[in-house]
């Protein structure tokens, strides 16, 4: 508490990490011809966020484009409201907006994600880190809870948006690559082009490592294009496709005295049986955009396929099959906006469970089909009422339905029908054009997974209510001088929140809490903080995030008021870089975790120490910018850390195999070349 205090004391002085500053320069791109003159700057997502009634964040490219790029958590770590840290090394994370999928194993879950507004989230709400490619991202949206209306999203989390380039935004040809410790090796080749109504861009990505841990190999090769045509001024049609072939060794938890004596080893069991998660996913996807004077229309269709070779306690193979459609509609009037729109998804995965005999299939266990159905409807209606005051009402209609079929060893089909009702109020008031201060009261509802309705390595369903919730959220944005600055502060009452526990033999179990509550408080900065140091044109720039979160049960028959676990309750990240020149940069960064439970029960001899490590990194760019070079450094004190860890009942306050360490001492070294 006495940090929190601290950072309160310090809050007038703070900038915002909410949208784009003078520290961070955008380099628009013109296009002229006889159709259209179009400018390509981030403008209009950056106007999105500012009037957004609630917390949103727009994160840039150069942010982490002079340091090592290959999980999701480079892109969004420094955005307030979300918690990720890796799992198993390189592209597996935990993942959490406000809570959201705390106990997730392998996929993520409890947050609407996806590419140019493409889902990559199943219907279901699971997702694969896999399927990103930080190097293509130009920029991000993040969008927590109720605010990620826009992209129909539903669940208490909210939504990340991943935007990539189009021959209209990158017509240059790029080249990239990283080296760097754990035999790291990443490459990426892209290059877009336009001629008349017609754009073009493609891209291939390799990633390779050998990993910190043993059983941690991993090898990713991506293929990414997209073709633009614009028949109208006003009308753009764009086709998408986008495959990834990722091969991954799981290295697995370790207990507390495992990691102090090697937190290099992985688990034996994972070692002898060869865990892995191998993935090919393919995405075929088309958009249209109609603009005019005052309204905007934008449809979506999209196919994703997956296979999925998956030895761990068992030996799973998987086909998934997705389908989306998706429309939005946007209507503009003198005093006021209306947004409208309606998503449907499908999911079908079929399933094979073996036996795991040394990473290869055993004995037969069961086959079965699992299918998801999801449907959306959304209105919202933004009103000025007075001068700088606006008010927004929205109400959205979400219904799901989660099917497990099962035709081996016994023949069984269950069914589950969800269906819920968000309404949603807010104010916004622009005392000045740099400030935005809001609040808002929603509702959400979150049906069960796949995975979580079915049991597994045993036949059967489980019958599991959707996690519902209404949420209060207040807070303000605002920009002084070169800084920027938001701060938000959400209550959630939870009914039915999903908890998923892991177990040491793998084995997992989704239970319905009956209340529970979340509480949090988000910090986010941004900007420059002096000018002309050293020399005329240099400056100091910072950008840092803090997170306090408190989730707790209520009145629970087992477990009484306990702290929900699996997040720190206080967590800071920071980065301050000296820019000599537009040329040269050098700087540290910071990265702290308070200690927390990984059980309900709340032991105390096997929380998650708490933790600080550093790192440092340095860019240099040629004067024609066609050269960038960069050196990262991470945990530069080579601490032995749990970067995060599983969520089980009750530990007993006896040691496990809970924990996932992270990674000692690293450095990588990267080249980008652009024309």
């Amino acid at each position: 508490m006495k940090f929190l205090i601290l950072i309160f004391l310090f809050l007038p002085f703070l900038p915002s990490h909410a949208f784009s500053q003078e520290g961070v320069k955008l380099t628009p791109v013109i296009i002229d011809d006889e159709y259209e003159t179009k400018t390509i700057d981030f403008k209009d997502s950056t106007e999105k966020v500012k009037k957004t009634a609630g917390a949103s964040d727009i994160i840039l490219e150069q942010e982490w484009l002079g340091r090592r790029a290959t999980t999701l958590q480079d892109i969004v770590e420094y955005s307030p409201s979300v918690f990720i840290q890796p799992r198993n090394g390189a592209e597996a994370s935990r993942l959490s907006i406000r809570g959201s999928g705390l106990s997730s194993i392998y996929q993520g879950r409890g947050i609407f994600l996806s590419n140019n507004g493409i889902p990559i989230t199943q219907a279901d709400g699971e997702f694969e880190f896999q399927t990103l490619d930080p190097w293509l991202i130009q920029y991000a949206l993040v969008r927590p809870g109720a605010n990620s209306l826009e992209y129909g999203a539903s669940n208490f989390g909210g939504a990340i948006d991943l935007i990539t380039p189009t021959g209209e935004s990158q017509q240059s040809l790029k080249a990239k690559y990283e080296a760097g410790s754990f035999q790291t090796h990443h490459a990426l080749v892209s290059k877009g082009l336009r001629h008349g109504r017609w754009d073009m861009f493609g891209a291939m990505s390799y990633f390779s490592q050998e990993g910190f841990r043993n059983q941690n190999n991993q090898n990713s090769l991506r293929v990414n294009t997209n073709i633009g045509y614009q028949n109208h001024k006003n009308l753009q049609h764009r086709l998408y496709f986008n495959h990834t072939s990722s091969n991954a060794q799981i290295p697995g938890t370790l207990s507390l005295q495992q990691i102090e004596v090697n937190s290099r080893q992985g688990k034996g069991i994972n070692v002898s049986k060869n865990y892995g998660r191998d993935l090919n996913i393919s995405q075929i996807a088309y958009k249209n955009k109609a603009k005019f004077e005052k309204s905007e229309w934008e449809n979506t269709l999209y196919y994703n396929y997956k296979d999925l070779d998956n030895p761990v306690f068992t030996y799973i193979y998987r086909e998934s099959e997705d389908l989306g459609a998706r429309t939005k509609f946007e209507r503009y009037f003198e005093s006021g906006q209306l947004t409208g729109g309606a998503n449907f998804y499908y999911t079908l995965n079929t399933e094979n469970r073996f036996e795991n005999s040394g990473g290869n299939p055993g004995n037969f266990i069961l086959e079965r089909d699992t299918k998801a159905l999801t449907g959306e409807f959304y209105t919202q209606y933004e009103h000025r009422l007075n001068g700088n005051l606006f008010v927004l009402a929205n109400l959205q209609l979400s219904w799901s339905e989660r099917t497990v079929d099962e035709s081996l060893p016994v023949i069984q089909t269950k069914s589950q029908y969800y269906q819920g009702v968000n309404p949603r109020l807010g104010l916004r008031w622009e005392p000045n054009r740099d400030t935005q201060i809001f609040t808002n009261l929603s509702r959400s509802f979150e049906p069960p997974t796949l995975g979580e309705v079915s049991r597994g390595n045993s036949p059967g369903f489980r019958q599991l209510k959707a996690q519902k919730a209404t949420i209060f959220e207040t807070g303000f944005r605002t920009q002084w001088r070169t800084l920027n600055f938001q701060a938000s502060y959400y209550h959630g009452w939870l009914e039915g929140e999903l908890i998923n526990y892991r177990f040491p033999d793998s084995t997992t179990s989704t239970v319905n809490s009956q209340k529970s509550s979340r509480d949090g408080l988000e910090l986010g900065v941004k900007g420059n903080l002096t000018r002309g140091l050293i020399q005329a044109k240099d400056t100091i720039n910072f950008i840092a995030a803090y997170t306090w979160s408190h989730f707790r049960l209520g009145k629970d028959p087992n477990f009484r008021n306990n702290d929900i676990p699996g997040l720190p309750e206080h967590f800071l990240r920071f980065e301050v870089i000296y820019q000599a020149s537009d040329q040269f940069s050098i700087g540290p960064n910071f990265q702290m975790a308070s200690n927390y439970s990984i059980d309900i029960a709340n032991s105390t001899v096997t929380n998650v120490p708490s933790y600080y490590i550093w790192g440092a990194r340095t860019k240099f760019t040629s004067k024609n910018k066609e050269w960038v070079v960069y050196l990262d450094a991470n945990n530069i004190t080579d601490r032995n850390y749990i970067a995060t860890a599983d969520v089980v009942p009750d530990t007993q306050n006896t040691d496990g195999n809970y924990y996932y360490p992270g990674e000692g001492f690293s450095m990588y070294l990267g080249v980008q070349w652009e024309l």
